[in-house]
């Protein structure tokens, strides 16, 4: 039986590749137009595994609530000038 995640990511597929022909349809993106992966990449395989975007790297990263806290208040310092 295939995860709710894995079905999402095929119809996202679907929806990006059915975009990017209506796009490209259009004339409005150049004479190239807009390729399906530039919408939208699969996050999940067939088999429900994270697809890794970088060696060593899944998509989907846990960080420490002190860490997450740091960034949050650096990101907190620099707009709030």
């Amino acid at each position: 039986m295939l995860h709710n995640y894995v079905i999402e990511d095929r119809e996202m597929e679907r929806l990006a590749w059915q975009s990017s022909l209506l796009m490209s349809a259009t004339g409005n993106f150049g004479k190239k137009g807009v390729k399906p992966k530039k919408l939208f990449e699969r996050h999940f395989d067939d088999m429900g595994n994270v697809i890794s975007k970088n060696e060593g790297q899944g998509v989907f990263t846990s960080i420490d609530k002190e860490v997450k806290d740091n960034k949050l208040n650096e990101l907190i310092a620099k707009f709030n000038k």
